[in-house]
């Protein structure tokens, strides 16, 4: 069957103006759970909400921590998506899921993704809109691995959008890792200068957002 991603923007969009199916108690992990025509299930993940401190402490706690089985993944990330895995596994069980979201909803989908596939409920797919990097080389092979097996995965990338290029490298050593390469969207503008932070997100919130995500995603289904 094959993949809507306009359907799927357009559902992460809405994640950010609809009340959540289901949430954790900081309502850091927030998604909305939306059943299609075709009876699978999709479970959208909100990105960051600049009015919640909670969000914002998840967004800036990348200090790794080593999990067993994975190796070094962000801290803020992958407890985020620990604390609601379980409500996700009620919501989902004995159908076909399909996992998303936006920035920080998307790395929080791929935590998710992983946890339940680690418990034989792998979803269909695992589509992510801007999202930052979860884990360290290792675990990004570990949670590929994982995935890979019945899981289609696409990380999308727009224009010169930086945050699916955070946590930045550190002196050139590539740490930070995705579990796979990121599909870009539009055109790819210069090098990001993580010396100019504040600039650099500045400059380009206008592609990190999801409207422009789900514009990005119809032109190119269009052709």
């Amino acid at each position: 069957m094959p993949i809507d991603h306009r359907f799927i923007a357009r559902l992460c969009r809405e994640a950010y103006g609809s009340p959540p199916d289901i949430a954790d108690t900081d309502l850091v992990a927030c998604a909305t759970v939306t059943p299609s025509l075709d009876g699978h299930i999709y479970v959208a993940f909100r990105g960051t909400d600049p009015d919640n401190v909670h969000d914002d402490l998840a967004d800036l706690e990348f200090i790794p921590r080593m999990v067993h089985g994975f190796g070094r993944v962000h801290r803020g990330f992958w407890d985020a998506g620990r604390g609601i895995t379980s409500q996700v596994a009620a919501r989902v069980t004995g159908q076909t899921y399909h996992l998303t979201g936006h920035s920080l909803g998307g790395a929080i989908a791929l935590v998710v993704a992983v946890r339940l596939a680690e418990a034989g409920m792998p979803p269909a797919t695992l589509t992510t809109f801007g999202a930052p990097r979860v884990g360290m080389v290792e675990a990004a092979g570990a949670m590929k691995r994982l995935l890979a097996r019945q899981t289609i995965i696409t990380m999308y990338r727009h224009a010169g959008d930086p945050v699916p290029h955070l946590p930045p490298q550190v002196a050139m050593v590539e740490d930070w890792q995705h579990p796979v390469p990121l599909t870009q969207l539009g055109d790819a503008d210069e090098a990001i200068d993580w010396l100019d932070i504040r600039k650099t997100l500045a400059d380009r919130l206008g592609d990190h957002a999801i409207a422009a995500y789900e514009t990005a995603v119809t032109l190119a289904t269009l052709g």
